[in-house]
């Protein structure tokens, strides 16, 4: 009698295994990352193509790698604000990486997934300050959509001194910000998103 349950069993087991896909592979999922463009900023030109990829494809790990790293330079961050944005936002005297950080986040936690910051950037001028670092100007219009309204636009120019760090890449140590005689320029779109 046992032997004929075992046998039951077995049949009913290889029915079973057999009948249903668990065995079976399958397609594999695609993984949920954030698109990046990110090059290895070997110029202060690829620096300045990071940030605009990184606003566009909304990647805060790529727009971070912008900056120095006090992991790879002695140097520190430093961001100079617009006076008026300066006098309407009392934390710009103590902006920092991680103020960057939070403010790049919530630009981009008001986005849905469809929504594109429209950027545009060109160099202006370019200077050598010393043999190890370069300051350019960089002229920029900015877009940022916002729901049920037109897109908040952004404009000015950005004076980067840039410098290599010990990985040999290039890394915005201060950034000016220079907005346009009318409207509002990215420090304003900084302080209203901090």
């Amino acid at each position: 009698m046992q032997k004929v349950v075992k046998l039951y069993l077995s049949i009913a087991i290889l029915l079973f295994i057999s009948g249903c896909d668990i065995f079976q592979t399958r397609e594999p999922e695609k993984p949920i990352t954030g698109r990046s463009s990110y090059t290895f900023p070997a110029t202060p030109e690829l620096v300045v193509q990071n940030i605009a990829n990184s606003l566009k494809e909304k990647n805060l790990q790529d727009y971070m790698s912008c900056f120095v790293d006090s992991a790879y330079s002695q140097k520190s961050y430093r961001f100079i604000a617009t006076p008026g944005a300066t006098a309407r936002y009392s934390f710009f005297s103590k902006w920092t990486l991680k103020s960057e950080e939070s403010y790049f986040n919530n630009v981009i936690s008001k986005l849905s997934s469809t929504e594109i910051i429209d950027i545009s950037i060109t160099k202006v001028t370019a200077e050598a300050i010393s043999a190890d670092s370069v300051q350019y100007i960089w002229q920029y219009s900015l877009q940022i959509p916002r729901k049920n309204a037109s897109a908040m636009k952004y404009d000015g120019q950005m004076r980067f001194t840039m410098i290599p760090d010990n990985r040999s890449a290039w890394v915005i140590s201060t950034w000016d910000d220079i907005k346009a005689d009318n409207g509002s320029g990215w420090s304003d779109l900084k302080g209203e998103n901090y």
